[in-house]
């Protein structure tokens, strides 16, 4: 606890802050007891709180459903970044392009699944066949639903380099089927 309070100071002088004895008090009930005080913050005191403890937070966009989030703590807080992964239910849409359209009329008949989400990467399965119903094109192929209807390629491989975001076909699928089940 000491650590964590010079560590606390030596970033207050560099940041050329200057707290009153009722905010470090505050700090200091916080650290001791996070879950208990935190939620009993108004969102001033939260803000403040954090723009302490943290030296960087980070948001990247990681595929059209998915965010990064990277928090950067105070060594003396915790000497390592966290990352979790956020789900976008809808991630916003934009208008089927020429080209993605004639991708359905060619391919949607008779694809699999994985080859049409894999031709139309930022689309969901579920867009894919309400775009091919509004444009009349039938499946002459059975539906191989083991993808989720609310995952896109993209989410699975963001890159588009046949890197799985959760390492593994598997472990990917599956955390898109937990989200694709939330949001659907």
């Amino acid at each position: 606890m000491l650590a964590t309070q010079q560590e606390l100071e030596r970033k207050k002088e560099k940041l050329g802050i200057i707290d009153s004895p009722e905010e470090i008090a505050l700090l200091h009930r916080l650290l001791g007891n996070f879950v208990t005080v935190y939620p009993t913050l108004d969102l001033a005191q939260k803000q403040r709180a954090f723009s302490l403890l943290v030296n960087r937070i980070e948001v990247k966009v990681v595929s059209p459903h998915w965010l990064r989030l990277s928090i950067d703590w105070l060594d003396a807080i915790c000497p390592r970044i966290d990352i979790a992964y956020l789900w976008r239910v809808s991630p916003g849409h934009e208008p089927l392009s020429d080209q993605e359209k004639e991708m359905i009329k060619q391919h949607y008949p008779c694809s699999s699944q994985l080859e049409m989400l894999r031709l139309l990467p930022k689309r969901t399965w579920a867009a894919i066949q309400a775009h091919a119903r509004l444009m009349h094109v039938k499946r002459q192929k059975s539906s191989d639903n083991d993808i989720p209807q609310s995952v896109c390629y993209r989410d699975m491989i963001p890159n588009l380099d046949e890197k799985y975001l959760f390492g593994d076909y598997e472990t990917t699928h599956d955390c898109g089927a937990m989200m694709g089940r939330q949001s659907g």
